[in-house]
Parts: structure tokens; C-alpha cells; sequence
């Protein structure tokens, strides 16, 4: 009976070992980042899609607001070309953030927090739309008031 107990527990403590061994190797797939297939495939996409967003953000969209703002609406297009390059920083930190993140490395933890800009609503002119209800009050006050200086337009 002690040898029995004894074989159970030797395989027992094998089956442990090779269940911690997968497991460990699990993690280290999941560390590792995709298998090299695809692991290629993206780190090609990616440099692909960085390639084109700071050729097209940094150089070819603000050259051609900058020519433009030769002939038209100067300040409008040149404060356009600033922040287009500036979206354009913020388009390749974060492409750059999920290329590191495909290959498993750890992020670096972002210090700073999202930016977001709130322009004022501008105030319309004095105009007015007035739905059925006021149009008729405004006729009634209209008819009231002519009636009372007895003046017919």
C-alpha cells in the first residue's frame, strides 16, 4: 500500500511539473508577442502605415496649407499646418506605443493626460426663429395694440 502511495505521488508531482512547464511556456508565448509569421507581417504594416502618416502629416499636407496661405486666409492655414503636425507627432507616438506593444514589450506608462480642446460657441446675431405659437401671440399683441390707437395698416 506504501508503494502505491508512493507511485500516486511521484506522478502526481510529474504531472505538476509538466503543467507548470506549459504554463511557463504559455507566458513566454504571450510575452513574446505573435508568432514570427505574423509577427513579421505587422511589424512590416506598421513601418508601412508610419512611413506614409509622417510623410502625409509632416511634410506633404503643411507644405500645401503653407502654399495655400500664400494666397488665402494666411493665419487660418498656417495655424491648420501647425496642427496638422502636431496630430500628426501624436499619430506616430501612438502607432510607435502599439508596434512596441505587438512585439511584447511593455508600453511606457503615459505621464501625460489626454489633451482636449473646448472652443467658445460665438453668440448669433439677433436672429431668431420663432415657431407658430409666437407668431400668432405677436399677432394678437399686434391687433391689441391697433385696436386701442385705432390705427389699420
Amino acid at each position: 500500500m506504501n508503494r502505491y502511495a508512493e507511485q500516486r505521488a511521484r506522478r502526481e508531482a510529474r504531472r505538476r511539473a509538466r503543467y507548470e512547464a506549459r504554463q511557463a511556456r504559455r507566458r513566454d508565448r504571450i510575452r513574446n508577442g505573435f508568432p514570427f509569421p505574423l509577427s513579421l507581417l505587422f511589424g512590416l504594416a506598421f513601418a508601412v502605415g508610419i512611413v506614409a502618416v509622417t510623410v502625409t502629416t509632416q511634410l506633404v499636407v503643411p507644405l500645401v496649407l503653407t502654399i495655400l496661405s500664400i494666397f488665402i486666409a494666411r493665419g487660418a492655414l498656417r495655424r491648420a499646418s501647425t496642427n496638422v503636425r502636431e496630430a500628426g507627432r501624436s499619430a506616430l507616438d501612438n502607432m510607435e506605443r502599439s508596434r512596441r506593444w505587438l512585439h511584447g514589450d511593455a508600453p511606457p506608462p503615459t505621464t501625460q493626460e489626454p489633451q482636449v480642446r473646448v472652443e467658445p460657441e460665438e453668440q448669433a446675431g439677433g436672429v431668431r426663429v420663432a415657431d407658430e405659437q409666437d407668431d400668432r401671440e405677436e399677432d394678437a399683441d399686434e391687433d391689441e395694440t391697433q385696436g386701442r390707437t385705432g390705427r389699420r395698416s
